[in-house]
């Protein structure tokens, strides 16, 4: 197994749970890649109904019935029938339950399928001359001279390929339909397909895999993740076509799948057994089915679409330290709120006597220094005796003599004027008005 498969190959004898979860993870992938999974059922169907039930854990909403197509030979059922008792039963009506599930009869007589069991020395020549003499060669040598070959189980692979007993209808024909004669040289037996064909879906020239397809088989509704995110197959091959152009006419060479041998791959199962470039149409065989021609450059078609990298911040500048901020200017005091004016601030006092005295924008009068004149409003006639006059119109003067002493009648005039004012005031208060 290792020869032929290179490592690639699962052991669920060794590891059932590792088995089955990496092959429900890639019929998973190839279910939401738009593909459809073939099987190719073996003797009991535990395996296959255990890995149906992975990929239901996985996703729930993919429809196993439609996309996981499972051919078993009667033979094998058969014995899963007779073993019952083991548990096989319920893992077959698992299996057919959830799975497109086809009977085809068995393989061992021309019954409808091919006959591939039997003795054949040409099938033994053949296998012993082909590009895969090395491991024929050591599986060969598991078996006693004169030993049938039995591959009958073949018979379901080739069911999923839609080859019928007209092409294939026993060992020998097996052998000529697959086995490829060991070239001498690097040159295949299969020439360069440079023009389009039946089953090509893509050329390869330049560098560049360009798309020739009607997306046939449900390839349109497949979808690719891309730098750009999901785009449809459709829209990716018009978008090559809008950046690349359809390249030169002359050096093209022609693939089976839509990217040059490349996934993705449709519903039909020549692409999965053949993506490269098959012998013919419907002849999905040769040296050249796994050959690969360039990509779609997707990184190239949709990477200026990729969000930039985010550019690195530049470290942080020190940050200045805060002015001081002026102290806040003192508020002025607020005035101060006039108490209600009584009625007897209100009244102005009479003026008496014709001389009202110099009002507020008058100048004052200009006294010499010997004399300070202390005007109001007395009513007092004048003493010439004291050195001091007083006017009807309300002056009032002292002789302050130079050296600074004061006339010892200033005193009582103080006081009667202090007693006049009361006087004038209450006499006015019983003037007004009630």
């Amino acid at each position: 197994m290792d020869m032929v498969w290179n490592g690639e190959w699962l052991n669920a004898s060794t590891d059932w749970d590792s088995a089955v979860s990496t092959t429900a993870a890639r019929w998973l992938e190839t279910i939401k890649a738009g593909g459809n999974v073939y099987v190719a059922e073996g003797r009991y169907s535990e395996f296959s109904a255990d890995v149906i039930r992975q990929v239901k854990n996985l996703d729930a909403f993919v429809n196993t019935r439609e996309r996981i197509i499972l051919v078993q030979q009667r033979e094998d059922l058969t014995d899963q029938d007779a073993s019952a008792d083991s548990g096989h039963e319920s893992d077959l009506s698992y299996v057919k339950a959830n799975a497109n599930y086809t009977e085809i009869p068995d393989g061992k007589a021309l019954n409808g399928t091919a006959d591939l069991k039997g003795q054949s020395a040409a099938f033994v020549t053949r296998a012993s001359s082909s590009t895969f003499a090395e491991q024929w060669s050591i599986a060969l040598t598991q078996f006693d001279a004169g030993a049938e070959i039995d591959f009958s189980s073949t018979v379901e692979l080739l069911h999923i390929l839609d080859i019928g007993t007209s092409r294939i209808a026993s060992i020998d024909d097996f052998a000529d339909e697959f086995f490829v004669t060991a070239l001498a040289s690097d040159e295949s037996s299969i020439p360069d397909p440079t023009s389009p064909t039946v089953w090509s879906d893509s050329y390869s020239v330049d560098g560049q895999c360009y798309c020739d397809t009607n997306f046939d088989h449900d390839l349109d509704s497949v979808f690719l993740d891309t730098p750009a995110g999901q785009r449809s197959v459709p829209q990716i091959c018009a978008d090559i076509t809008t950046m690349f152009g359809t390249g030169r006419s002359d050096g093209r060479l022609y693939f089976n799948t839509v990217q040059c041998g490349h996934d993705p791959v449709n519903t039909a199962p020549d692409e999965t057994v053949c993506p490269g470039i098959p012998r013919a149409s419907g002849d999905y065989t040769g040296d050249r089915c796994f050959e690969t021609g360039s990509t779609w450059n997707i990184e190239l078609l949709y990477g200026s679409e990729t969000e930039p990298a985010p550019e690195a911040e530049p470290a942080p500048e020190a940050e200045p330290a805060p002015e001081a901020e002026p102290a806040p200017e003192a508020e002025p005091a607020p005035e101060a709120e006039s108490e209600p004016e009584t009625e007897s601030d209100t009244v102005p006092d009479p003026v008496l006597g014709p001389d009202a005295g110099p009002t507020p924008e008058s100048e004052p009068e200009t006294v010499s220094e010997t004399e300070t004149a202390i005007e109001t409003d007395s009513g007092i006639p004048p003493d010439p005796e004291s050195g001091a006059r007083i006017e009807t119109g309300g002056s009032f003067g002292c002789t302050i003599s130079p050296t600074g002493s004061i006339d010892p009648t200033l005193p009582l005039l103080l006081l009667i004027l202090f007693a006049q004012f009361f006087y004038r005031r209450n006499v006015f208060r019983r003037q007004l008005p009630l």
